[in-house]
């Protein structure tokens, strides 16, 4: 038998082998009922995340997610996203991937979501931390250059009024900007236009671009479009009547949104971002906390091998001069990176797996849209590493790889698209009853909630409203009559189940 086949086969039994293991996972997860008879749950758990394959990142981005991890003791995929996200920015510039002429940006689009102090800002600092600094460096010779176009311009109106000629205007320096946090739709665009061409949307507060303009409701569908078209094909249509009509081709934006589980939640379950295909683009992350496991740990990440080979690494990739259309100035057509053929064939394999578990009865019927994409993302995920690695093509080993960082985001979205929404009711439900269950209080009364309770039943409807669903929940017995509490009859007195009975 050729080699060739029995590499692709074994390489393909690994990866359907940790299809299936994730699968049987889940099934088992998922349709496992909650113990206990009464009281009843208010929510069902989520169920815990897998292990991130960090490894899976290869020679050079796993050593310094690990560094990350090590010294700012965030949550592995917290890590993983961040330098996986920055390598997207970086090598979106350089290569795109082809398989049958199918022709793929390299940009990855990343949503983490973790709550306040589980260190976003402490982990995705050193993964851009050369990002930055490359780009403070092109902004002040920006600044240079502006000077200098201001005065051939002036030169230049000086001989046209002389001497009349036909000579064609400076073309004004492009704007070295290469991250933006919070943007317009309309605001990237003029920046793709002006600029390099290559964009990154990252922030470590990503709930104010989700809660700013660009995603109001009035905008929402009009940027998540025009978003979707970059990350397609790198094209984008902009039309205005201020200043007429362009169409954008060959640029470049990767994203890296670090969310609250409030505003996630609100995505997780919005019908036009799931409808419209922008979650679907992205790869999602909800790791485990890590906090009140966190030692100060003594080290600069600075002098770490791993992140001065990390960086090191992007500054050649940043530096590396950029191919571009004929004719242009920021019009990218980047160099074209293939598979191998047993790579070619361990991708098929995958895709057609992939394909398979979407039917009715599969594990990705609930989450079609991510996993219709899963196959382009292992392209682009193994095109990103192939470009760290300083691979010429993409070999088995590299789908390998991507086919397993890929498979852990379909795991997230399976246990958290569709099952993460809380209703507000519920919520503050649960809010009091563990205020109740920290106090170790078996009775409680409706001032006492008002006066001193959580923020969200300080007004008696309120109130009354979060104790019916305690009461329904079989979590709060109201009493009759009252009762008399803390040295005095209470009209509305409640006793509270102890949490061992849930």
């Amino acid at each position: 038998m050729n080699r060739y086949v029995i590499e692709a086969d074994a390489r393909f039994d690994r990866l359907a082998a940790r299809f299936e293991r994730r699968a049987e996972l889940l099934r088992k997860e998922l349709a496992e009922p909650a113990k206990g008879a009464a009281p009843e749950p208010l929510t069902r758990p989520l169920p815990p995340p897998a292990a991130y394959p960090i490894d899976a990142l290869g020679p050079v981005l796993a050593p310094a997610a690990r560094a990350i991890q090590r010294v700012v003791q965030s949550p592995a995929a917290l890590c993983g996203q961040s330098v996986l996200a920055a390598a997207s920015l970086c090598a979106q510039r350089l290569a795109d991937v082809e398989i049958d002429g199918r022709r793929m940006p390299l940009s990855l689009w990343a949503l983490t979501i973790a709550a306040s102090g589980e260190r976003k800002t402490g982990s995705d600092t050193p993964a851009l931390a050369e990002i930055r600094a490359y780009e403070r460096e092109q902004i002040r010779a920006y600044g240079s250059a502006l000077e200098a176009h201001k005065a051939a311009c002036r030169e230049w109106q000086r001989v046209q009024r002389a001497e009349g000629t036909a000579e064609a205007e400076p073309q004004p320096p492009l704007n070295p900007i290469v991250i933006t946090a919070e943007p317009t739709v309309e605001g990237m665009h003029k920046l793709l236009i002006g600029g390099t061409g290559v964009l990154g949307l990252f922030s470590d507060e990503g709930g104010a671009f989700v809660g700013g303009h660009a995603m109001s409701k009035e905008h929402q569908l009009k940027t998540v479009a025009g978003l979707s078209g970059l990350w397609d094909r790198g094209e984008a249509d902009r039309v205005r009547a201020g200043d007429g009509a362009a169409k954008i081709y060959g640029k470049r934006l990767a994203m890296h949104l670090m969310l609250q589980p409030v505003v996630a939640e609100r995505m997780l379950n919005d019908p036009v971002l799931i409808g419209q295909g922008f979650l679907a683009r992205c790869l999602i992350a909800w790791p485990e906390s890590t906090a009140g496991r966190r030692q100060y740990v003594a080290e600069s990440l600075d002098a770490d091998r791993a992140m001065i080979a990390y960086r090191a690494r992007l500054r050649e990739i940043l530096k590396a001069p950029m191919s571009l259309a004929e004719g242009t100035r920021n019009e990218l057509e980047p160099r074209v990176l293939l598979l191998t053929r047993d790579a070619k064939e361990l991708w098929v394999a995958a895709h057609n797996e992939i394909e398979r578990r979407q039917a009715p009865s599969g594990e990705y019927a609930q989450v079609r849209p991510w996993a219709s994409k899963a196959a382009e993302q292992i392209a682009r995920v193994a095109g990103v590493l192939a470009v760290l690695d300083n691979r010429s093509d993409i070999d088995a080993t590299t789908i390998e790889r991507a086919g397993i960082l890929v498979d852990w985001h379909l795991g997230e979205a399976v246990r958290l698209v569709g099952t993460s929404h809380v209703p507000t009711n519920i919520r503050d439900a649960e809010q009091v009853l563990g205020w109740c269950h920290e106090r170790e209080l078996t009775r409680v009364h409706s001032s006492q909630l008002v006066r001193l309770g959580p923020p969200c039943v300080r007004t008696a409807d309120r109130l009354h409203t979060v104790m019916g669903v305690l009461e329904r929940h079989g979590w709060a017995d109201k009493i009759e009559d009252g009762a008399v509490v803390d040295g005095a009859h209470r009209r509305h007195v409640w006793c509270i189940h102890p949490r061992t009975e849930g």
